[in-house]
């Protein structure tokens, strides 16, 4: 392969020379800096996502939760049952790519049924 030349119509982006480096206009068209644009853009989004419902319904899944008490009894027990389950496939089914994918489902099931037990209130 061969070194890349830009052609003419390839958008070249320079850092400006002028004393207005780093200012850009905001939404009512005042020139701000770089850093102040960004930090409004922020706190907007940041604003904006306490008041969607998803974010708190979905927030709790992105930490790491330990199961408590009976929690962990229960899913003991549901993995097990899907061990069972995945030995089933296995020795009935010859190796094809819809055993796999029923393998998949078969663990993204798992993940979602364990899930249910952790993200309990």
């Amino acid at each position: 392969m061969g070194k890349y030349v830009p052609d003419e119509d390839d958008v070249q982006l320079e850092r400006p020379d002028d004393d207005n480096a780093g200012l850009m206009p905001d939404e009512t068209g005042d020139t701000k800096d770089f850093v102040d644009v960004l930090h409004d853009k922020v706190e907007e989004a940041n604003t904006v996502k306490h008041l969607d419902d998803d974010y708190d319904k979905f927030f709790r899944s992105f930490t790491n939760i330990r199961p408590e008490g009976d929690q962990i009894e229960r899913i003991e027990t549901i993995r097990d049952d899907y061990k069972a389950v995945l030995s089933t496939i296995i020795a009935l089914t010859n190796r094809t790519p819809e055993r796999t994918i029923a393998l998949r489902k078969l663990e993204e099931s798992l993940m979602y049924a364990v899930k249910c037990i952790a993200l309990e209130t």
